[in-house]
């Protein structure tokens, strides 16, 4: 198993208003059906524990992947 992680919009990494990479963070609730359940979807992610994480923009994640989504999670 390689431990990859294709997560489109679940986590970003970047700010809308300065769209450049950057770190974790939750998603701008434009970007996610429902704001109330982002948490719970990171968690399930980290969960995985994958060792690279992809979002659907500036990618990848690396290092400790799942204590970085843990940590937005919270």
């Amino acid at each position: 198993m390689d431990s990859l992680a294709l997560s489109g919009d679940c986590f970003a990494l970047f700010d809308p208003a300065l769209p450049r990479a950057g770190k974790p963070r939750r998603p701008h609730p434009t970007f996610n059906w429902s704001t109330e359940r982002v948490p719970g979807s990171i968690e399930k992610l980290a969960a995985l524990k994958p060792r690279t994480c992809w979002p659907g923009h500036y990618g990848p994640l690396t290092g400790d992947v799942a204590a970085q989504l843990r940590n937005i999670a919270g």
